[in-house]
């Protein structure tokens, strides 16, 4: 009969089991005139006070000794194997100040082209979806303005308008018949009642060029993410008339590039280059429960140049970006939010080429993020897998005839794709990976 006496291994490897044969053991002996070892002996049986026993006993704890340390190399060697395992890191909580960087897996979702539709003003920068009397509309901010598609039968887009802007619009929220457009002119408020026929209702120049938007949709607010800064307006009458009211602004010394907003801890992070590194990043979390005096609380630094940004509220998590360069990888970084004036990167892990913009899927815990392709002038949009923070997996994704630069997560596993193409329609299996 053999026991299990020792387990060693993880999720991730086979178990390696380590099994003594102990009834075994206790039953072998080394009689005297023996000519050879028929098992070690843990304990003789043999009448004690002859001076053969004695020597024998002897020579049975020589075995035994050898025996014992024997059997120590082999849990050495068998945790020193399992601690080089592949796919595991010895991160094993984010409490323990280590970042860890999981590698790709093998692709786990099927992730297919369902359509690519050229958009009339040139590549897509950003896109945004809403409905307007019931109907389905995709909102593309493309080099020269803005294009509407129908969204009725997502696999056969078909623009029904376009409006020229003062500059490439990269940040869309959708008010009522309003839609405001964010870009290197200015912030447009658009007039989208008749989809086919958009008009420019209200103009804000903007210092700088804006990069970004992200919509409060409880408290009615913008927070616009420009050259070197963030701006905070008032939403209230949008919807109505078509107009923004300014609140506040706070500058930084660096470059931001994208925003987004935690609602449930009225934050906004703000995304940009790093004062430190020529090659990283920095995510920094301002407090906007006040949003005629927002400040900044807490910041942190990432690998790579930090360009989009994506919250998931309920879980106190944010996933950045790194766009890379031209000695870095593109990557995805998760960060722990959940205490705003301590932010902390959980996570990262490589994506391929240069990574510009991320969505999530929240129902499903994953993350689409799209930017450069593994071929020159080739797009990509990746899935990861976060469903454990700490340990996000690559599970799947496509390769794009171009640049791909802006992602809008729809449900029942849809994307819709913004870059050199227009517009890319994209379908991925429903569900996470774990």
């Amino acid at each position: 009969m053999s026991r299990d006496v020792g387990h060693f291994g993880s999720s991730s490897t086979s178990p390696l089991v380590l099994i003594l044969d102990i009834p075994t053991l206790k039953s072998c002996s080394w009689a005297p005139g023996a000519e050879r070892l028929d098992g070690f002996v843990f304990g003789s049986r043999q009448k004690r006070g002859t001076g053969v026993d004695a020597k024998w006993r002897g020579r049975n704890r020589w075995f035994q000794t050898r025996t014992i340390w024997f059997l120590l190399l082999c849990l050495l060697v068998i945790v020193a194997c399992q601690g080089d395992s592949p796919g595991v890191s010895s991160a094993d909580s984010p409490d323990d100040g280590e970042v860890e960087t999981a590698n790709p897996s093998a692709p786990g979702l099927e992730v297919t082209i369902d359509s690519i539709t050229a958009a009339s003003l040139g590549p897509g920068f950003a896109a945004e979806t809403g409905e307007i009397d019931g109907s389905s509309y995709v909102f593309l901010g493309a080099a020269a303005g803005l294009v509407i598609f129908d969204l009725a039968d997502p696999g056969q887009l078909k623009e029904i308008g376009a409006l020229l802007t003062p500059g490439p619009p990269q940040g869309l929220a959708l008010l009522g018949n309003f839609l405001i457009a964010a870009g290197a002119g200015g912030i447009s408020v658009v007039d989208v009642s008749d989809p086919s026929s958009p008009s420019q209702e209200s103009f804000i120049p903007g210092t700088n060029e804006v990069r970004g938007l992200a919509f409060d949709r409880e408290r009615n607010i913008a927070v616009v993410a420009d050259f070197a800064g963030v701006r905070l307006f008032d939403t209230s009458a949008t919807s109505q008339s078509g107009t923004l009211r300014e609140l506040a602004a706070l500058d930084f010394a660096d470059a931001t590039n994208a925003v987004a907003i935690d609602t449930q801890r009225q934050l906004a992070l703000v995304t940009g280059d790093s004062g430190q590194s020529l090659a990283g990043g920095v995510v920094r979390v301002i407090d906007i429960s006040d949003p005629t005096a927002p400040r900044e609380i807490a910041s942190t630094e990432i690998t790579g140049r930090a360009s989009g940004v994506a919250v998931d509220t309920a879980r106190g998590l944010a996933v950045v970006a790194g766009a890379g360069g031209p000695e870095v990888e593109g990557s995805l970084h998760v960060i722990d939010i959940s205490d705003p004036t301590s932010p902390k990167v959980i996570a990262s892990i490589d994506t391929p080429g240069t990574a510009f913009s991320p969505d999530l899927d929240v129902d499903r815990k994953l993350v689409a993020v799209v930017g450069d392709g593994p071929q020159r002038g080739s797009g990509s949009m990746r899935l990861i897998d976060i469903a454990v923070p700490t340990r996000p997996i690559d599970v799947g994704g496509v390769e794009l005839p171009s640049r791909a630069l802006g992602v809008r997560i729809q449900e029942h596993g849809q994307a819709l794709v913004a870059g050199g193409e227009g517009l890319v329609f994209i379908r991925y299996s429903s569900g996470s990976s774990r």
